[in-house]
């Protein structure tokens, strides 16, 4: 699933989460230059984009042999992130 979400909860829900079952990805140095107020696109699971606590948005959803890179460049292609 892409999903957008506030920098607050990316960094309060997933970064600086203490739930072992997330696995996130990043670079280092990423944590800190998170804006609380700016909207990111990130990729997860169906089950983790429909929990309402973590405050998803879902953008677009995949099937079988699409690449979540694909989802993010035919969003951005149509418009999105203006």
């Amino acid at each position: 699933m892409l999903c957008s979400i506030k920098g607050y909860d990316l960094k309060n829900r997933f970064i600086n989460s203490s739930n072992d079952n997330y696995f996130v990805s990043y670079e280092d140095g990423l944590p800190s230059s998170i804006n609380d107020s700016a909207t990111y696109y990130i990729i997860v699971d169906s089950y983790s984009s429909s929990y309402a606590p973590n405050r998803l948005t879902e953008i677009a959803r995949y099937e079988l042999d699409v690449f979540a890179r694909d989802l993010l460049a035919e969003y951005i292609k149509n418009g999105g992130l203006e």
